[in-house]
C-alpha cells in the first residue's frame, strides 16, 4: 500500500511541478519539457501587411517595409499599438526627387520618374528611379535649352593664327 501511495504522490507532484512551471514562465515564454522557452510571437504574423516581425527573447517588434511608414518619428511598434503601415508618397514628401523636366509617379511602396513630353531620359528608358542619376534632355530641334546649346571650346587651332601674328610682331 505504501508503494502505491508513493507512486500516487510522485505523479501528483510531477503534475503540480508542471503546472507550477507554467505559472512561473514570464510573458513571451512557454513551458517545454519542464522549462520555459521563448515563444515566437511572429508565427502569428501580428504586424499586419506591409510590415516585418522581429522575434526577440520574450517579445517581438514590428517595422514597416521599405516605402511604408507609421510616421516620420517612429520605426518600431507592436500589434498592441493598433497602428498600420501607410505608403510613403515620395513624390509629395521629397520635393523634386526626380529632377528637372520630370514627372514623379507614386506607387505602393515605391515611386518612379518619367521625362516630360519632348524630353528623353539619358538612359533611354521610359521609367527610371531618382537614384540612377538620369537626366531628361530636350528632344525638340532648335531648342534653346542648355542641353541643346553649342559651347565655345577654344583649342590650339583656334588660337594658332593669333599666336603666329604675335610672334611676327614681337620679334
Amino acid at each position: 500500500m505504501s508503494r502505491l501511495y508513493l507512486l500516487f504522490l510522485s505523479v501528483l507532484l510531477a503534475e503540480l511541478n508542471d503546472e507550477t512551471a507554467a505559472e512561473n514562465c514570464a510573458p513571451g515564454f512557454r513551458v517545454s519539457d519542464m522549462s520555459c522557452i521563448d515563444e515566437d510571437e511572429c508565427e502569428d504574423e501580428p504586424c499586419g501587411k506591409s510590415a516585418t516581425c522581429f522575434n526577440t527573447q520574450g517579445s517581438y517588434y514590428c517595422q514597416c517595409v521599405t516605402g511604408f511608414w507609421i510616421n516620420k518619428d517612429k520605426v518600431n511598434f507592436t500589434a498592441d499599438e493598433a497602428v498600420e503601415c501607410r505608403d510613403i508618397n515620395e513624390c509629395r514628401e521629397l520635393n523634386n526627387i526626380c529632377g528637372p523636366n520630370t514627372e514623379c509617379s507614386n506607387s505602393a511602396g515605391s515611386f518612379y520618374c518619367t521625362c516630360l513630353p519632348d524630353f528623353m531620359a539619358s538612359n533611354g528608358q521610359e521609367r527610371f528611379n531618382a537614384s540612377q542619376s538620369v537626366t531628361c534632355k530636350d528632344t525638340r530641334s532648335g531648342s534653346k535649352s542648355s542641353a541643346g546649346l553649342q559651347h565655345f571650346n577654344p583649342t590650339l587651332p583656334t588660337f594658332l593664327p593669333v599666336i603666329l601674328w604675335m610672334l611676327m610682331i614681337y620679334q
